[in-house]
């Protein structure tokens, strides 16, 4: 937009206290108040949808019996309530977008405000938020603006693309330390890539951990450093607190899971997975060790490698230990005060190499 805001408001949870998400007065205060001679940027960061659930009027409720589950978890009752009580608090977002953009539409900038609605991480359910496959990694995005072209696109794009991005659209030099790549040009024509591989990290959260993944052309590539360690995240194993994830372990256990759903309780893990995201949207079905796609599994190993090298990443040789054990969290005091960082021994905070960006030949 043309004005220019200090500070960010928040919509939703105040993460500092227990009360409810709060009423849309203050933040589109917040935008009534801006200084209206200078341009703006506003970073409304909501809380939802996130936990803990809770239940407002500002959004519809849903039916636990009308959810569709997805195949990732398996299909139960606390599951089903716990995705409807999610998708509650990611319909009350849509409204505080809608307050949003009602208000820039009263004072007349509509048309020349750029509206960026998107997420961190996906749902936080089993095999979604922090993991690399789409469920995980496929955030929302949607951009609104004077230079958008609406519709759809199919074009990669990178969280690390989203500050470039903005700079270039304010008409702001891009410096070098920026990694990522601004999609300016997709938003006027979708057809155009300016991203062709896009690289994932999966590192502590919670629980030890060190994946990679690689996304080009229809294919997506996972790798993972500690096949041997169980592949959870809190929102996967801490049963007394997320329904799904004691549903899809209590499953596990009666032996009541698909081969796609009980993958993640087992050890141990894949190294490599290999996935054509196009005919597999889900990613269940691993190619790595077929014999017909060797091709692929080789370009995206030698993809990770480049990717490694040009930008210094590195698996921790004293990594952080486990918070928590595997199905709650710690009552007592636990080791895990963070220790060796990815690419701290090969001092990667300095380096501002992108690693690929585009593919020298086409995926096959």
């Amino acid at each position: 937009g043309k004005n220019h805001m200090n500070k960010p408001a928040k919509l939703g949870f105040d993460e500092s206290s227990d009360s409810k998400p709060a009423g849309s007065e203050n933040w589109i205060q917040h935008l009534k108040d801006r200084p209206k001679e200078k341009p703006f940027f506003a970073w409304f960061a909501s809380h939802d949808a996130h936990y803990p659930m809770t239940f407002t009027d500002e959004a519809p409720t849903y039916d636990p019996n009308d959810i569709e589950v997805p195949p990732m978890l398996f299909d139960a009752p606390g599951t089903r309530q716990e995705l409807a009580n999610y998708y509650h608090e990611v319909s009350r977002t849509d409204h505080f977008a809608g307050e949003l953009m009602k208000e820039l539409k009263a004072q007349g900038i509509d048309d020349e405000t750029y509206f960026i609605y998107c997420a961190d991480n996906g749902r936080p359910f089993p095999r979604c938020k922090s993991y690399l496959y789409n469920s995980g990694t496929r955030t929302p995005l949607l951009i609104a603006g004077p230079k958008v072209k609406a519709g759809r696109t199919d074009a990669l794009v990178s969280s690390i693309d989203y500050a470039p991005t903005i700079l270039s659209l304010a008409g702001v030099d891009i410096p070098p330390t920026v990694q990522g790549v601004s999609f300016e040009p997709t938003l006027i024509d979708p057809s155009t890539h300016t991203r062709e591989i896009a690289i994932s990290e999966r590192n502590w959260h919670v629980y030890q951990l060190h994946e990679r993944s690689v996304r080009f052309g229809d294919w997506l590539y996972i790798w993972n450093a500690w096949p041997e360690r169980h592949n959870v995240s809190g929102e996967t194993s801490w049963l007394s607190e997320f329904p799904a994830a004691a549903d899809l372990w209590s499953a596990a256990k009666a032996g009541k899971l698909t081969d796609a759903q009980a993958l993640l309780t087992k050890l141990p893990q894949p190294q490599e997975m290999l996935f054509n995201v196009k005919d597999d949207p889900h990613q269940f079905q691993n190619l790595a060790h077929t014999e017909a796609h060797q091709v692929q599994l080789d370009q995206a190993r030698s993809l990770l490698k480049r990717w490694k090298e040009e930008t210094g990443d590195s698996i921790p040789a004293d990594p952080t230990r486990d918070r928590d054990s595997l199905h709650e969290k710690a009552k007592g005091k636990t080791d895990w005060s963070h220790r060796e960082f990815p690419g701290t021994s090969r001092n990667a905070t300095q380096i501002n190499q992108p690693g690929p960006v585009k593919l020298t030949k086409p995926a096959s």
